[in-house]
């Protein structure tokens, strides 16, 4: 088989650029749309990418035969990552480890593109279809149930506790993250800082008019609408008196809503006091 001795790029409509070696031409095309092929003249070359040269689109190996052969790596590269935080709103990753060490922690909508203008192209295109994904934990079949969008109204709380039991606060935020209310607890559980923030929770929904009450804590929740502990539970006299003020609170004020913050979806509550490694 005769050597390829020229290759050539179709970098538009009857126009190319010519190279005499593979490794110029690869570097070349590396990342771009472009149809490219070698062949032992111009003429050759020219045939392959047009597609009307002999046996021209079949050959493997070395042979070079524009987009119906070309191999995945020889697509437009990824220049950018967004991840979608909220409409409009967009994290900007260069590397694509990045991102995906970001989206490990949240799982939101995201896309890769030559261009920003191209990520959030796709991100419009398939935010609906990952969303149902996510929901489902990435399983075919019966998956969990939807969530929808990450919410706009409401108050919400949160702990922080160094060790467990450690010293620990809470504290009380708008979705946006602007700080309501606050307080150090001294040494307890992470519990009973939970239900602490809880507690203090209604009562500034009930001072400012809010119904939305906003937790990602499943097991405190569990208290709440049980009324029982289990048996290993620490500080369980202390944490009663938690879920018995919650309760009458709640009895005393059924306009109120205690929900639960899905962390996996939508990221981390604003009140989060950001320690989690």
């Amino acid at each position: 088989m005769a050597k390829n001795s020229v290759y050539l790029v179709e970098i538009g409509p009857g126009e190319f650029k010519k190279f005499t070696n593979w490794p110029a031409c690869q570097d070349f095309v590396k990342g771009k749309p472009y149809r490219y092929a070698g062949g032992r003249d111009e003429a050759e070359a020219r045939q392959k990418i047009s597609g009307a040269g002999r046996g021209g689109a079949k050959k493997s190996g070395k042979s070079f035969s524009g987009t119906k052969d070309r191999k995945p790596a020889d697509k437009p590269k990824n220049n950018v990552y967004l991840v979608e935080l909220a409409p409009g709103n967009y994290e900007k990753f260069t590397r694509w480890s990045d991102c995906q060490a970001f989206l490990k922690k949240q799982k939101r909508p995201f896309a890769g593109g030559v261009t920003e203008a191209e990520a959030i192209e796709k991100i419009e295109r398939t935010r609906e279809m990952q969303i149902k994904y996510r929901d489902s934990d990435g399983k075919t079949g019966k998956g969990t149930k939807a969530v929808g969008d990450r919410p706009t109204t409401g108050i919400c709380s949160d702990a922080g506790t160094h060790g467990n039991p450690g010293p620990c606060e809470y504290q009380v935020c708008d979705l946006k993250g602007k700080r309501l209310d606050y307080q150090h607890l001294g040494r307890h559980t992470n519990n009973y800082a939970e239900l602490a923030g809880i507690e203090a929770m209604i009562k500034v929904a009930v001072k400012l008019g809010e119904t939305e009450l906003w937790t990602d804590s499943k097991i405190a929740m569990g208290w709440i609408k049980s009324g029982k502990l289990g048996p290993t539970v620490k500080e369980p006299e202390l944490i009663m008196v938690f879920i018995r003020s919650i309760q009458a609170l709640l009895k005393q004020h059924p306009n109120l809503e205690l929900k639960k913050w899905h962390t996996k979806q939508w990221g981390e509550i604003p009140a989060d006091f950001g320690r989690k490694g």
